[in-house]
């Protein structure tokens, strides 16, 4: 992990200046969590953590997954 330090870099700002936001994104995180499950072919995961990130994965092949990224 050569560049370990910029990755760290923003991590470092986000905490320094946008933790007041920190709740407004876990919701909006939630609430992107909720739409994506309604997406054909979308197998949303749970996340047993409060996180920013939204996991899933695509049903099918690699030619469908590549299909659904192109959309």
């Amino acid at each position: 992990m050569r560049q370990a330090g910029v990755i760290a870099a923003a991590g470092i700002v986000a905490l320094d200046t946008m933790i007041d936001r920190l709740a407004e994104i876990i919701r909006m995180r939630a609430r992107w969590h909720r739409d994506f499950a309604l997406v054909a072919g979308l197998n949303v995961r749970k996340v047993a953590n409060r996180t920013n990130m939204v996991v899933f994965d695509v049903d099918g092949d690699a030619k469908v997954a590549g299909s659904f990224a192109l959309r």
